[in-house]
């Protein structure tokens, strides 16, 4: 099991690096998210700036790329395109900065379960992938989606077998599981398999994403990392809590020595 950190990728967080790599744990860019998509500028400046603080950085480096309006299965033309052309300057991020890995939402929606249009999201993702994966290949990264409000895996795991490639497989937010799903996670796990390349690790009450540190709300992470020790031992796990860059250190190590097994 390999342990990553959430940061947002600010010059003032390069203190922390040789910390991390001390520890052996990764780091996951996640401003390309929210930030970094506001403006073509504010996009590109975001890129120059990894750039740089990755120069002081050895060790492996996880992206969040953008999720907001991410869906790949828009009738519309128009929006179609639009995200072609974000995933297309994703990709361009990807060669730039090298990552293992890029943490990608899965674009289901509500408006997608409210119209049962399940059946339309599956096929038309599934077809963006297999047309897209190759590039990823090409360059040793691996895409992984990310659950959000599904409420059972069953999608997900479909869509992975559809791509068919070990460079794509599925992400486990833990909070958004505990959110939008009656399963209880370790059964998501179990049922995901070797499908699940990656974990999101934060906490929550179970009402909102609150992203708190683990053991401040009520998700029982014992049987999350028992089940993720018994089906993918060699799952990479990275914490994702808002909170100031030391105590997440400090949330990490704690994690890494309760559950490093």
């Amino acid at each position: 099991m390999e342990f990553n950190l959430c940061i947002q990728g600010k010059k003032e967080e390069i203190k922390i690096f040789p910390r991390l790599m001390e520890m052996n744990v990764g780091i996951e860019l996640q401003s390309y998210g929210l930030e970094g998509v506001s403006s073509k500028n504010k996009w590109y400046s975001r890129m120059k700036t990894h750039r740089r603080i990755l120069k002081e950085f050895n060790g492996r480096v996880i992206i969040h790329g953008p999720f907001l309006g991410i869906r790949y299965t828009y009738n519309d033309y128009l929006l179609r395109e639009a995200v072609f052309k974000r995933m297309q300057m994703t990709y361009k991020l990807v060669k730039e900065l090298n990552p293992d890995i890029v943490v990608l939402h899965s674009g289901f929606s509500e408006e997608m379960r409210s119209f049962n249009l399940e059946d339309l999201w599956l096929n038309e993702t599934a077809n963006f992938w297999k047309k897209e994966i190759y590039k990823y290949e090409k360059v040793n990264t691996r895409i992984v989606i990310e659950n959000v409000i599904e409420d059972k895996p069953s999608l997900l795991m479909k869509l992975c077998d559809i791509v068919d490639s070990k460079f794509f497989g599925l992400c486990l937010d833990v909070g958004h599981t505990n959110i939008f799903s009656n399963l209880p996670i370790k059964e998501w796990i179990s049922k995901m398999g070797k499908r699940l390349h990656y974990v999101h690790l934060h906490d929550n009450s179970g009402k909102e994403d609150e992203h708190l540190p683990v053991g401040k709300g009520n998700i029982n992470f014992d049987d999350i990392f028992n089940k993720l020790k018994e089906v993918i031992p060699d799952v990479q796990v990275s914490l994702e809590v808002d909170d100031n860059i030391e105590n997440n250190i400090e949330n990490l190590e704690m994690v890494i020595k309760k559950y490093n097994f």
